[in-house]
């Protein structure tokens, strides 16, 4: 009985050598698509938010930064918060400003980034 359980466990590590000892080629790796996000890119039209009040009494500082979703006629179709520090504290603000900007058209829809920096002056 150990004995067939050697040879079964030999044969077991014989043919994962042999499958490991086959040659595969390589494959050549595939050109990947364009990004339809264009990083950071300058509206043609833009708005600047408003200080949050509450943000502004508490003297809270922060960033957002948003991608937007640029409809071919340069307008933003959808913005979606990418990242807030601190949370939720500015994004309203962002959101209503990203809403009124205008870019440039290109005949196409794309996507851009854009970070918005709230600072006490």
């Amino acid at each position: 009985m150990n004995l067939l359980c050697v040879r079964q466990g030999a044969g077991q590590a014989l043919l994962l050598l042999a499958l490991w000892s086959l040659h595969i080629p390589e494959s050549k790796p595939q050109a990947l698509p364009p990004s339809p996000t264009l990083g950071d890119v300058m509206p043609v039209m833009k708005v600047k938010p408003d200080y949050p009040p509450e943000a502004l009494a508490r003297h809270i500082e922060g960033r957002v930064r948003v991608r937007l979703a640029i409809a071919s006629d340069g307008h933003v179709g959808e913005a979606k918060i990418l990242a807030a520090d601190p949370p939720g504290v500015f994004d309203s603000a962002v959101m209503e400003a990203v809403a009124r900007y205008v870019f440039k058209r290109n005949g196409s829809g794309y996507q851009a980034d854009q970070e918005f920096i709230f600072r006490l002056e």
